[in-house]
């Protein structure tokens, strides 16, 4: 991977991150500017290969909806059925899309890509992706308890190009979440995947994860959610929630 060094004003004090952009050589880049492009990026991008899995309800019984817990905990079963050794989160958003998402490593079978039914009115839309760029803070925050895990995924759909990698920070909001992150939360990192197959404009072509483990209070997860607020006014994407990671 590469490396970057960057140092930014966040409330009082100076916070140093590293991007990482995934290739297939270990090769380090000049330091930099957060934002500025090395004059050569030359390796070609071979990160992990993250299945994604956005479930959701496809139909209603007698046009009624569930409720939303009741929905997740049938979603969050269906999709552990399916493949149990993946991550699962729940949204916190009761008018999330997506109630439930599931991601594993590894690719999956082209015979299991795009919508697939998990049980009678549950389906499932499932991609490969490639992480393709990552921005990590270099010093762990004191507010870290590794007790908890809560996510807010952004997803995409826009045409890949070079240049959109290039300038990925702003139009995904990652440079307005790593300098705005209420410190409270312990940001830990936020990871760009670009989706490996092209044939399908109904997913997602770039989701943007980013990980904290901070929030151990009600009252943090309002901020999260709070925060989430003020980047959709901030950023225009397809999708944006918070999800907690369920223990199992």
């Amino acid at each position: 991977m590469s490396y970057s060094s960057i140092i930014y004003p966040k409330a009082s004090q100076l916070i140093r991150h590293t991007e990482s952009v995934v290739d297939v050589h270990s090769k380090a880049t000049p330091f930099r500017h957060f934002g500025i492009k090395p004059e050569i990026e030359e390796n070609e991008e071979d990160g992990a290969t993250v299945t994604f899995k956005f479930a959701s309800l496809s139909k209603y019984e007698n046009g009624n909806a569930l409720p939303f817990l009741v929905l997740q905990d049938q979603l969050t079963t269906a999709l552990k059925l399916s493949y149990p050794y993946g991550v699962i989160l729940q949204s916190k958003e009761k008018s999330a899309v997506y109630p439930v998402v599931q991601f594993c490593h590894g690719g999956v079978d082209t015979k299991t890509r795009d919508e697939v039914s998990l049980i009678q009115g549950y389906t499932s839309q499932i991609a490969p992706y490639k992480e393709v760029r990552q921005i990590e803070p270099e010093v762990d925050s004191i507010f870290s308890n590794h007790l908890s895990s809560f996510y807010i995924i952004l997803g995409f759909k826009t045409s890949g190009t070079q240049a959109l990698l290039d300038s990925w920070k702003d139009w995904t909001g990652a440079r307005y979440i790593y300098i705005n992150f209420p410190e409270q939360l312990c940001l830990k990192k936020i990871t760009l995947y670009r989706r490996e197959s092209t044939d399908d404009m109904n997913l997602f072509s770039f989701i943007v994860v980013v990980l904290c483990d901070g929030v151990d209070s009600k009252e943090k997860q309002r901020t999260l959610l709070d925060f989430v607020q003020r980047l959709r006014a901030e950023r225009t994407s397809n999708f944006i929630s918070v999800y907690e990671e369920v223990i199992t």
